[in-house]
């Protein structure tokens, strides 16, 4: 009889085990610690569960920092905080591009900045706060130091403020307590901080939660400032910024970034390469792939949202081949995507995007074909209306008509032999909206 209980009790134990197993996953409870409790978009009805953004088992084998407890606390501000400059209107250039030993280089143009900033400076308070051994950015976000200032930390990209004038002068500027060049210079970056802003006025305007996706991001570079340059116009954490990147150590960084701009409840952070769904090699029921590569189709990335404000893609090629292998990944942006920018790398990647993208309604801003060179003085040199850039990556913005129906009678269709060009209309009338 007693044997007979115990089975009973055993059987009972294994049931109540099992059960809470269930309950666990229906509530979702195994989350990893670096990614937010809540769904990006609360309005969809979608059940958000074991998806890419969340679901990673193989995270602790193939990045352990990525699961180590690190505790990273903002710094304190210097007493030292400087106002803006009386010409801050004026835009800053180089003489030579790339020049990153001589602050001095750095002078005035009879060049105005792009209207969407003077909207912004109207947000932004009269003194810059200053940190320890970091950089504080107009968005608002503060970038540690060495991410951008150390080339020993720079790994396979080189240093980056040799082909990034913006981040030469704030390295420099850093050095002398200085604001020259404080809103972005005439270089590669110029017109992605106007896609940034402009999406984030969108947003802010329309009373709408801000997604902002960032492939390619190195230490969340696009996907902070975008969560930044947002507070700083609406005055609210309504937004939600999704960053992929798939080397290990600048995820790790990626992660205290996010931490120090107290961003990590309005983020997810995907370790894995933005490629086809072929290209896979992580598979979550078979841990002996952990230690392989993990790429997620942006068919897998998109799922959880309704709308994407601004997508920031930066992954060295893999742009075109995601949309030669997978082109049902174009069919699905012109669904949910508002913006794009692209750094396009090759000739043949930006007549690709271009022919994929302008034959679903996409209208281009703007389209500057790039050297593909990663050195100093070797880019495509294009004249803009904020003066002349050097480009090395290349740069291509496209809106879509679809949620900017205003614009569609302005779309230029640019021809293949064009290597520079910009719509002002359309970016006049994006900017008013």
């Amino acid at each position: 009889m007693r044997v007979r209980h115990y089975g009973v009790l055993c059987f009972v134990c294994l049931g109540l085990y099992l059960l809470r197993g269930v309950l666990l996953s229906t509530l979702n409870y195994e989350v990893p610690n670096q990614l937010p409790t809540t769904p990006p978009n609360p309005t969809s009805t979608k059940k958000y569960t074991r998806d890419v953004l969340r679901d990673d088992p193989s995270l602790s084998v193939r990045c352990p920092c990525a699961v180590q407890y690190r505790e990273v606390i903002p710094p304190d501000p210097l007493s030292l905080a400087l106002s803006l400059p009386t010409d801050w209107s004026t835009i800053y250039t180089m003489t030579i591009h790339g020049e990153t030993s001589d602050a001095s280089k750095l002078i005035p143009t009879t060049f105005q900045h792009h209207p969407i900033f003077e909207k912004y400076v109207t947000k932004m308070t009269n003194s810059i706060m200053q940190y320890p051994n970091f950089i504080s950015e107009f968005t608002r976000v503060l970038v540690k130091e060495s991410f951008d200032c150390d080339s020993s930390q720079q790994g396979t990209a080189g240093d980056f403020r040799k082909y990034h004038l913006s981040r030469a002068v704030a390295c420099n500027e850093k050095k002398s307590n200085g604001t020259k060049g404080f809103l972005p210079i005439t270089d590669e970056e110029y017109f992605e901080h106007i896609a940034l802003l402009t999406t984030a006025f969108d947003a802010a305007t329309k009373g709408e939660r801000y997604i902002a996706i960032e492939l390619g991001a190195r230490y969340g570079t696009w996907a902070v400032r975008a969560g930044g340059a947002y507070r700083a116009i609406a005055g609210s954490d309504n937004f939600f910024v999704v960053a992929m990147e798939a080397d290990c150590e600048w995820f790790c960084r990626m992660q205290d970034h996010v931490a120090v701009n107290s961003m990590t409840d309005q983020s997810a952070l995907v370790l894995a390469y933005n490629a086809p769904r072929s290209y896979n090699k992580v598979h979550n029921d078979n841990p002996t792939t952990f230690k392989s590569s993990r790429t997620v189709s942006l068919l897998d990335l998109l799922e959880p949202f309704e709308v994407v404000h601004l997508i920031d893609f930066d992954i060295q090629g893999w742009e075109s081949i995601n949309v030669d292998t997978e082109p049902e990944v174009v069919t699905l942006l012109t669904k949910k995507a508002k913006w794009l920018h692209f750094g396009t790398h090759s000739k043949k990647a930006e007549m690709t995007l271009l022919n994929a993208f302008q034959s679903q309604g996409w209208c281009v801003l703007y389209y500057f074909s790039g050297g593909h060179h990663k050195a100093l003085n070797r880019g495509h040199f294009c004249q803009t209306p904020y003066g002349k850039i050097g480009y090395n990556d290349g740069s291509l913005g496209l809106v879509n008509s679809k949620f900017y129906p205003e614009v569609a009678s302005r779309c230029e269709k640019v021809p293949r032999s064009k290597r520079c060009f910009w719509s002002s209309d359309v970016l006049k009338i994006l900017t008013s909206v």
